[in-house]
């Protein structure tokens, strides 16, 4: 071997058919850590590692009897001290005195394995990437299908803001005027009949009267519940102050005062001051009609705050509060538990001796809804009814 071919900057190794190294340079020598040994007569695989034994076998001569050459073959040489060393190879396959001798160089890539490392990181990343894009994907795709719907449903809401205002506008003008006329030409009737002789248009006449008065009645509440909406201004609130408000203008109202009053202390909460007034004042009115006679009534508040989420219409949304619980029980004479959602309808009442017109409670739980928060009755016929009633420290 020539001084050129053996300081090559590059292993050179030829070996025979049957695997015996012939020839082994000193480059590639200090490469695997041979000092002065030879490599000469000993089998190739000695310096081949077992997975590259097993190519060498099954792909790397094969490959090279075939084509008498093989180019750019990664191997892991086996060093003398055991280790690794990732090497590119390139064969060549010639006849050499009468017997084929096959011809190798080798030249270590050390950093392979970090490239191989950093590419498959890069790689790694690059898939990981590719999922989040695809997920921020489906998640754009999925709001914008929520924005559609929240844009439907803020357009039937401003329809419905405008059918009610009309409502309102038809309510308090154009429902007001027949009922004037009809209680006209009834006082006109009753100027022209002799109503001490004729008592059957007497009675009539009695009869349209109390009639006109109980519509126009329902006209106020209705209007006065159409009205009831979110455009005040939106404050914070000492609900000790409002619900003590609401008692002495219960008791004012209600000419009765003959009950016990316990409340707790309650916080401060963000809200529409009036219309808290309001539920306060329905709920103790209530308490007042509907209380049992044969024991003293007795009204009691109690508080708890709670965390809620404050998502109630979009399924799998969580945004958890703090929210106030208010329970309001009384000892009166209660109801079956089977009218609890009954008695949230509009004009509907349970008993229809007591005054008013059943607007009390759906009052109270259009209040309710206009503060984002929950109004439910529980009650027992002859024991009494306790509502609970859930809104949110802040409404922003």
């Amino acid at each position: 071997m020539d001084s050129l071919l053996n300081y090559a900057p590059c292993g050179f190794l030829s070996f025979s058919d049957d695997g015996t190294i012939v020839t082994v340079n000193h480059t590639l020598k200090e490469i695997l850590g041979y000092s002065g040994e030879t490599l000469e007569g000993q089998n190739i695989e000695s310096i081949l590692t077992v997975a590259s034994r097993i190519f060498y076998n099954t792909h790397f001569f094969p490959l090279i009897r075939l084509h008498s050459k093989a180019n750019e073959i990664f191997f892991s040489l086996l060093a003398k001290n055991k280790t690794d060393i990732p090497v590119l190879t390139n064969a060549v396959r010639k006849l050499e005195n009468g017997s084929y001798e096959n011809q190798c160089i080798f030249i270590p890539i050390y950093q392979r394995n970090r490239y191989e490392e950093e590419i498959l990181s890069a790689r790694t990343l690059a898939e990981e990437t590719l999922k989040k894009n695809e997920g921020l994907i489906s998640l754009t795709g999925k709001l914008e299908g929520h924005s559609r719907e929240l844009d439907k449903q803020l357009t039937k809401l401003v329809a419905m803001n405008e059918d009610l205002v009309q409502l309102n506008r038809v309510i308090s003008h154009d429902l007001q005027e027949p009922i004037r006329k009809i209680q006209i030409f009834t006082d006109i009737l009753s100027r022209n009949t002799d109503l001490t002789t004729d008592l059957k248009s007497n009675s009539a006449l009695n009869k349209i009267r109390t009639a006109c008065d109980r519509l126009r009645q329902l006209i106020s509440v209705l209007e006065h519940y159409v009205s009831i909406d979110t455009e005040q201004k939106v404050s914070e609130i000492d609900l000790n102050r409002v619900l003590d408000d609401a008692k002495n203008k219960a008791v004012s109202q209600k000419q009765f005062n003959d009950f016990t009053f316990h409340h707790e202390s309650l916080p401060v909460v963000e809200g529409y001051p009036e219309q808290l007034e309001l539920l306060f004042f329905h709920l103790i009115s209530n308490a007042i009609d509907y209380r049992e006679p044969s024991r003293k009534l007795t009204v009691t508040v109690k508080s708890v705050i709670m965390q809620e989420n404050i998502f109630r219409s979009i399924k799998d949304r969580y945004k958890y509060m703090d929210h106030v619980k208010i329970s309001f029980s009384d000892n009166g004479i209660g109801f079956g538990n089977d009218y609890r959602d009954y008695v949230f309808d509009l004009l509907k009442k349970m008993d229809s001796q007591t005054q008013g017109v059943g607007l009390g409670l759906p009052l109270s739980k259009k209040i309710v809804d206009n503060h984002s928060g929950i109004i439910n009755v529980q009650s027992e016929k002859g024991k009494g009814t306790e509502f609970n009633i859930v809104l949110p420290l802040k409404m922003n």
